[in-house]
């Protein structure tokens, strides 16, 4: 029961965190994380080559780590062990 808390709590915190990032970030982390999509199916969607998608990827997963080290959802990441 505790661990399915935690992964609610878990990912309430990455809901939130994700209306933070800019609209393209966003879309491509739901697009990869949450509805499967692999990058050959993101990149066509996009009308880009798979690199790029990789590293538009790439640099979303690190605009949402920076927004969860944010004053705003410091304290929830480390309580919930993302980060020391």
């Amino acid at each position: 029961l505790s661990e399915l808390m935690e992964r609610d709590e878990l990912a309430r915190l990455i809901d939130r965190a994700l209306t933070v990032l800019p609209r393209p970030a966003h879309s491509l982390l739901i697009d990869r994380y949450v509805s499967d999509l692999s990058l050959e199916e993101i990149a066509a969607r996009r009308g880009v080559r798979e690199e790029t998608a990789t590293v538009q990827l790439h640099r979303s997963r690190l605009a949402l780590k920076k927004v969860l080290t944010t004053p705003t959802f410091r304290k929830e990441t480390v309580a919930l062990g993302l980060m020391d």
